[in-house]
């Protein structure tokens, strides 16, 4: 699709962002903190009997509670707190702080509830509808160490970010995309055409456009997402009167563009031209619903093409949207003698894939939550019956951070309450531990060292260290770690750098504990830097300054592979991602998620290098890995020096306990 200028609409986004004033709060500015109320712990933990995995239940009130809906994030960004809504008195959107069980009303400045909510994907804030206003929260907790006698304290910070259009027939659901700079939503009978539009909002300035406006006899649109990995991606589901959540009979159009002439369910939008595009062809009559997205730009959904009686006949199936491919990951079962109730035990609804690309969880109405390995389909039963079939609140699963836990609603206790289930460590091990295939283990298997331990460093001097670019930001402190700190500069400029004086051989595992004191930057990890020619990386080839392109640029005079880690830019916004790179020439050889959001907390980081094949492990996990296929062997770096950078306006970091091991 050959990118095309986008039509912007403004919603008076200028006149708001710099004059809009509401319950105290400008456009873009954060307020004055205000306390929250927090309320004792209520949960309880129990086993489930059949699977053994350990449930625990995060409220037990009398009133209905529910997670946020499943393809909305309900954890913040450090795990030590899930979102989630109540019908109680006082309640509206709550979290449970995870570490004391206690539950926290988050309110505007006000007092009055917030609605629409996700948790922010790099920061550790949320978003929310207040006022007819989207709005950022943070929260500073203050935990108590006795929660059952004296209350933790939480207080809150709120921004406006935009104002919200007008709509009917359904309430405002934000959602951000992966890259950390929008905010999409839906609204209805607005719109120039007097059907559904969907907006997208800039999260850092707060201007506002209007990305495509429906014509009305389509009906509302539903299930508006931004990709999970693909930052112009957005999808949504038709929904059609008298279709709703099937497809319509086909009719001639004019190609996967022409919305008018569909009757199909599921589209995706490139917001840089703005067109939405049919990207699965359902026929007439067939289920298409609870999409969601998964990893490598796939969508989940569920459905299936219909018997002819008994038709909730729904499979869980994984579509590429490039490719067009679709899959079965998660079967459904129809037979003609089954009634409805039976055959619902064995069909799949509101799906979720976890962030590692490891499951797949889904659940049905009787309120059992099934698991589905990514790579196989092979399907594992994580707890059953929280639901009475024909009645309360849907379970709608989603997954932690860590893809080791669900989060879902259930009715086991009588009323809705919320309830985490844990992963069994065996199912854990069986997924992890599947590299079937022709596929490098690299990729997906942790890699642990087996060979001799080649360099260890307690950091109590610097006489194995080599300093370049500001030295004068770089230091020991007297526990133990090397510190840099480069404040004043900026991405692209003078760094602050350490290497190792003594090549490394190759094929070794790179460790290391990290600590971010500050967050504007990054940090680089250096592996096998050596002159071009083979020259030793510090007293072979030129003197450097501590200018990024004199490591990195076409015209350096050594090779390397670089990793960026806690990737944030100059105004401490953290960029989603971590990239692998190849020098001279600052090419991407591999990329994937970043752990090392966290100020001051400590990450163990293990690094893999292997001729053109790296893998990062952190805190014990698989992150990432690549394999350098398209270098020549020339331009593969092997042994060679190892070196930190750190860079950016505000950017200080903190390394520890380095220790370098051979892989055999």
């Amino acid at each position: 699709m050959k990118p095309k200028p986008v039509a912007v609409f403004f919603f008076f986004a200028t006149i708001f962002y710099f004059f809009f004033f509401s319950g105290g709060l400008f456009a873009g500015e954060w307020g004055a903190p205000y306390a929250l109320e927090v309320s004792p712990p209520e949960g309880r933990s129990m086993t489930d009997p059949q699977t053994q995995a350990e449930l625990r239940f995060l409220t037990s009130h009398a009133a209905s509670d529910i997670n946020l809906y499943y393809h909305q994030r309900s954890w913040l960004s450090d795990s030590k707190a899930a979102l989630f809504y109540s019908d109680r008195p006082a309640g509206g959107l709550m979290a449970c702080l995870l570490e004391t069980g206690e539950v926290v009303r988050i309110t505007g400045p006000d007092g009055k509830a917030l609605t629409g909510a996700t948790a922010a994907i790099h920061r550790n804030t949320l978003f929310a509808v207040w006022n007819e206003k989207a709005v950022e929260v943070e929260l500073q907790t203050f935990l108590s160490a006795k929660p059952a006698t004296q209350r933790s304290k939480v207080r809150a910070w709120m921004r406006v970010i935009a104002p919200l259009a007008p709509t009917l027939e359904h309430d405002w659901m934000l959602n951000e995309s992966c890259d950390g700079r929008y905010l999409a939503y839906s609204t209805m009978g607005f719109g120039k055409n007097g059907g559904p539009m969907i907006h997208v909002i800039d999260l850092h300035t707060g201007l506002q456009r209007e990305l495509v406006s429906l014509p009305p006899d389509r009906g509302p649109v539903h299930h508006v997402q931004w990709s999970r990995t693909n930052p112009t991606l957005l999808s949504f589901s038709s929904f059609m009167e008298p279709y709703k959540f099937r497809a319509g009979p086909r009719v001639l159009s004019a190609g996967p563009t022409d919305y008018l002439a569909r009757c199909q369910r599921l589209w995706v939008i490139d917001i840089q031209e703005g067109i939405p595009r049919n990207i699965y062809q359902a026929v007439e009559n067939e289920l298409v619903t609870h999409a969601v997205w998964w990893i490598n730009d796939m969508i989940l959904f569920t459905g299936a093409t219909q018997a002819p009686v008994n038709t909730e006949w729904s499979h869980v199936k994984v579509l590429d949207v490039v490719r067009g491919d679709v899959r079965i990951i998660g079967a459904g079962s129809w037979w003609p003698e089954a009634t409805s109730e039976e055959m619902s035990r064995l069909n799949w609804w509101h799906p979720s894939g976890s962030d590692d690309g490891n499951w797949v969880v889904a659940d049905n109405w009787h309120g059992d939550i099934m698991l589905f390995e990514g790579r196989t389909g092979r399907p594992h039963l994580l707890t059953s019956n929280h639901r009475t079939y024909g009645s309360g609140e849907h379970p709608h699963p989603s997954w932690s951070r860590n893809g080791k836990q669900v989060i879902f609603t259930s009715h086991r206790l009588g009323s809705a309450d919320v309830c985490i289930a844990a992963v069994p460590a065996l199912l854990q091990e069986l997924v992890c531990s599947n590299t079937d295939g022709l596929g490098d283990p690299i990729l997906h298997h942790k890699i642990v060292p087996q060979g001799k331990t080649l360099f260890t460093d307690n950091l109590n001097h610097l006489d194995h260290w080599h300093l370049e670019g500001s030295i004068g930001g770089v230091s020991l402190t007297d526990d133990g770690w090397l510190r840099l700190d480069c404040t004043g500069s900026q991405q692209g400029g003078v760094g602050a750098h350490a290497f190792l004086r003594e090549d490394m051989p190759d094929s070794i595992c790179l460790q290391f504990d990290l600590l971010i004191e500050k967050k504007n930057g990054l940090v680089i990890t250096f592996l096998g830097m050596k002159g071009r020619n083979g020259e030793d990386a510090i007293t072979g080839v030129p003197r450097r300054r501590g200018l990024f392109a004199e490591y990195t640029g076409e015209d350096a005079a050594v090779l390397s592979y670089h990793l960026s880690l806690s990737r944030y830019d100059d105004q401490g916004i953290h960029t989603g991602v971590s990239n692998w790179r190849r020098n001279p020439g600052l090419v991407l050889v591999g990329q994937g998620p970043d752990p090392c959001t966290e100020v001051n907390r400590v990450y163990r980081v293990a690094i893999i290098k292997q001729g053109r094949r790296c893998q990062l492990q952190v805190d014990g996990e698989v992150v990432s890995g690549f394999i350098d296929r398209e270098a020549a062997d020339s331009q593969v770096p092997g042994q060679g020096k190892i070196g930190f950078r750190v860079i950016g306006a505000q950017a200080v970091a903190r390394i520890a306990h380095l220790q370098v091991t051979a892989l055999e």
